[in-house]
């Protein structure tokens, strides 16, 4: 992988992440657009979220894991009741 990927601080620094409910929102203005607060990425018509930062697209269940793991996969992971959209760090 030819990118550079966000940091765990800088990660932590943007987003705030609820493993409970599985969703991102955003601890800081982000891009012009969204609001401390709102909710981070846009759901894609497969169903997956999708986060915008620094220019990278991230699969919000990859930055999940990072979130919580500090640690990026380091294989494929996909959510356990099959619903991409359910992004609880337990049906990781």
């Amino acid at each position: 992988m030819d990118r550079k990927l966000i940091s765990w601080s800088e990660l932590k620094n943007l987003l705030d992440y609820d493993p409970s409910t599985g969703v991102f929102v955003w601890r800081v203005y982000s891009n012009g657009r969204a609001p401390v607060g709102s909710i981070a990425g846009t759901l894609q018509k497969d169903k997956y979220w999708q986060i915008g930062i620094n220019k990278t697209l991230y699969k919000a269940h990859r930055l999940a894991w990072f979130y919580i793991n500090g640690a990026w996969p380091d294989r494929e992971i996909d959510h356990i009741d099959g619903n991409p959209s359910n992004n609880r760090i337990s049906n990781l």
